[in-house]
């Protein structure tokens, strides 16, 4: 099996894990809120990677040269922890139906970032991919939706606006830097590294949430999040960095993209809900979108 197949069937598994923690931790928003569970997410992701690190059976040592720090920290600040905060607040004040959209243009900037930082080549076939899938994404992501209609009425907030555009931007810078910092190391090191400063960057984060809650957090709650985030953020975590490494950074954001499209079967067969055309035409869409993506590339 080539490199770029092994990466594109890890990455739409990493994908998977975590459509599957996002509808769990979903139910336990009240309970905890977002951001909360993102440090819970991150925390209890990293014993799962010393515990990855420290195996006997592994092949070699645990390798982390000082070149590639700065390009790792990067990587999980602009993403996992800044950059899903950014939205986060872009999401409170122009929903979802707005902010998630907006966001998700972030393979087109990484691919365009990747022609000016990593020389890759302009190719139409790609753009066109990138595009497609892109669209995809959101169709399935407004079937999925369920926002209330006084969410759906925010609009014309240009703060939010901004901060959607601004975590699109962090989430391309973050996947341009990861494909820099994996590039010579095994994921499992790297992503030990990442999660470690992840996990440092949310203890001002989960502080300043918990303070400005109004209901104390829920324990169910809280253990639901982190059974969600040992196999989310955990595993589907390292299969990304591991994807990137094979495939690289336009392809990577491509099928890291495509979790709301796992989140439809669920909803359809375990949720009962029903499927319309949007739905249909999305994952067409998405599927098409990623073929001539890998074609083009």
């Amino acid at each position: 099996m080539s490199d770029l197949i092994f990466g594109i069937i890890l990455g739409l598994i990493s994908s998977a894990l975590f459509a599957f923690q996002n509808v769990l931790i979903r139910s336990q928003s009240e309970g905890v809120g977002a951001l909360v569970s993102n440090s819970i997410k991150m925390w209890v992701s990293v014993p799962l990677m010393l515990v990855l690190v420290i195996v006997p059976w592994r092949v070699h040592e645990f390798l982390l040269p000082g070149s590639v720090l700065l390009p790792l920290a990067i990587s999980v600040l602009l993403g996992g922890a800044f950059g899903d905060a950014v939205y986060l607040s872009s999401q409170e004040r122009i929903g979802v139906s707005k902010a998630f959209p907006i966001s998700n243009t972030y393979p087109i900037i990484t691919y365009l970032l990747a022609l000016v930082l990593l020389n890759e080549i302009l190719q139409f076939t790609t753009i066109t991919g990138i595009s497609l899938a892109v669209i995809g994404v959101i169709l399935v992501s407004k079937e999925l939706s369920n926002e209330k209609k006084d969410e759906e009425k925010k609009t014309h907030d240009w703060k939010g606006l901004a901060l959607a555009i601004a975590s699109s931007i962090m989430f391309a810078f973050a996947t341009i830097y990861m494909e820099i910092g994996v590039k010579d190391i095994d994921p499992i090191d790297a992503n030990l590294f990442r999660l470690s400063i992840g996990s440092l960057a949310m203890i001002p984060i989960f502080s300043l949430s918990v303070k400005s809650r109004i209901q104390p957090l829920s324990k169910r709650a809280m253990k639901v999040v982190a059974i969600a985030g040992f196999f989310g953020m955990g595993l589907a975590s390292l299969l990304y960095v591991a994807s990137i490494k094979l495939v690289g950074a336009t392809i990577g954001a491509v099928i890291g993209s495509t979790a709301p499209l796992f989140a439809l079967p669920v909803s359809v067969f375990y949720l009962k809900e029903r499927i319309t055309w949007r739905g249909i035409i999305g994952t067409i869409a998405t599927i098409v979108g990623i073929w001539l993506v890998v074609v083009g590339t």
